[in-house]
C-alpha cells in the first residue's frame, strides 16, 4: 500500500497526481487536527474524489496543539503525520507514504526540508517499520511542481477544489502567505488558477 497525505491543498492535490502516475495501491490520508478552517477537510474529500483515490480521515483531537492564529507553523505536525502514515503503510504490508512539500515550503516549515524527511526515513529504517517516505516536489518550485503535473484535466478539476487560503476563504484572499505562494506559482507557470475561476 502507498499512502499520499492528502490536505486539501495545492501541493498536496499535486503529490495525490503524481503518484497516481508513478504507483498503485493508493489511499489518501486526511488529517483533521483541530486546524483553524475545517475547509481543508472538505477540500481534500472533493480532490480524492475528483482523483479516484480512496480516501481515510484520521481525526486527532489531543495529539496536536494548534495556534488559532492563520498561517502559524504546528511544532511536529508532519512528524506525526508522517509517523502514522508509516505505521498504517507497514501494517499493510509496507510501501510508501508520500508527501507534497515544495522548495518555498523549507524557508517557513522545518518539517518541510530535505533533511527533515531524510531523518524520517533514517528513523523509520532503525526501527524497523516497512515504509519510506517519498517527496517528489521537495526540490522543485510550486510553478514547476505546476507545469510538470498540473495541466491535466483532472488535476486542473481537483487544483479548483483545493484550499490553500490561511483565511479559510473558499476563493484565495490574495494576501496570505499560502495564497500569495499559490498565486505566484500559477502565474510563473503561465496558467489560471482554476479556483479564481
Amino acid at each position: 500500500m502507498n499512502i499520499v497525505l492528502l490536505s486539501g491543498g495545492m501541493d498536496s492535490t499535486l503529490a495525490l497526481f503524481w503518484a497516481k502516475k508513478h504507483m498503485d495501491k493508493l489511499l489518501a490520508l486526511t488529517f483533521s487536527y483541530g486546524q483553524v478552517h475545517s475547509r481543508e477537510v472538505s477540500a481534500a474529500t472533493e480532490v480524492a474524489l475528483i482523483a479516484k483515490v480512496p480516501q481515510l480521515i484520521n481525526v486527532i483531537d489531543a495529539a496536536l496543539t494548534v495556534s488559532s492564529e492563520p498561517g502559524a507553523v504546528v511544532p511536529g505536525r508532519n512528524l506525526l503525520f508522517l509517523t502514522s502514515a508509516a505505521n498504517l503503510v507497514a501494517t499493510q504490508g509496507g510501501g510508501k507514504v508520500i508527501i507534497g512539500s515544495c522548495r518555498e515550503d523549507h524557508e517557513g516549515f522545518p518539517d518541510c526540508r530535505p533533511e527533515f524527511f531524510d531523518a524520517v526515513n533514517e528513523m523509520l529504517r532503525v526501527s524497523g517499520v516497512d515504509a519510506e517516505v517519498v517527496t517528489p516536489l521537495v526540490h522543485k518550485t510550486k510553478a514547476e511542481a505546476l507545469t510538470e503535473i498540473g495541466k491535466d484535466p483532472d488535476v486542473v478539476r481537483a487544483l479548483a477544489q483545493s484550499h490553500s487560503c490561511y483565511r479559510g476563504l473558499e476563493k484565495p484572499c490574495g494576501e496570505c502567505g499560502a495564497c500569495t505562494y499559490r498565486q505566484a506559482a500559477f502565474n510563473e507557470a503561465g496558467v489560471a488558477d482554476p479556483l479564481c475561476s
